[in-house]
Formats: C-alpha cells, sequence, structure tokens
C-alpha cells in the first residue's frame, strides 16, 4: 500500500475530479433549464414553427442525458481508483443508467 502521502495526493486529484464533474453537472442543469423554457406555457413566436422549438429541447434534453450518462461512467471509474487506493475491492456493480460507450445516450436515440 503507498505511504499516506501519496494517498492523500491521489485523493486530493480524485476530489478535484468530482469538483470538475460538479462543474459539468452544473452546466447540464442550465441546459435543461432552458429546454424547459422553450416548453413551457408552450406560447411559440409567430415566426417559428412548434415543431422546430420541440426539437430543440429535444436535441438539447438528449445532449443532457449523453453527458449525465457519461459523468456516471466517471463517478464509477473514480469509485474504483479510490478503492484500488486504499486496498479495497469494489463488488460488481450495477450500471442502470445505460452503457458507457461514448456517443450512446442512457434513452437511445429519438
Amino acid at each position: 500500500m503507498p505511504s499516506n502521502e501519496v494517498i492523500a495526493r491521489i485523493l486530493s486529484i480524485v476530489a478535484d475530479e468530482q469538483g470538475f464533474l460538479a462543474s459539468i453537472l452544473s452546466a447540464e442543469a442550465d441546459k435543461a433549464a432552458a429546454s424547459a423554457a422553450i416548453i413551457t406555457g408552450l406560447v411559440f413566436p409567430e415566426d417559428e414553427d412548434p415543431n422546430v422549438l420541440l426539437n430543440k429541447a429535444l436535441a438539447i434534453e438528449d445532449a443532457v442525458v449523453g453527458v449525465v450518462g457519461a459523468v456516471a461512467c466517471k463517478e464509477i471509474a473514480i469509485a474504483a481508483k479510490v478503492a484500488a487506493v486504499l486496498g479495497n475491492t469494489i463488488g460488481p456493480i450495477s450500471l442502470t443508467v445505460g452503457p458507457c460507450i461514448p456517443g450512446t445516450t442512457v434513452l437511445g436515440s429519438r
């Protein structure tokens, strides 16, 4: 097992990763709020087709789903790193948010 100094450094790096992931999720929340604002009240400008606006909202939601799925995969990777550093093993992990494959989404394509 590595020394306490090494463990502290690795855990510090993991904490930084967690902070970065929190920033990403915050940005995704802003996107989701913008998407909701597009369709809230369903009052559409006269110069824009409602289907275009709804498709924009769905595209934003699809992007948010993809990023949140990727963040979930990263969280599992971080947990594995921490467990390895501390000399523990992580049992089987059941990932219910979808596959950790870049370019896929949890809900699939719409």
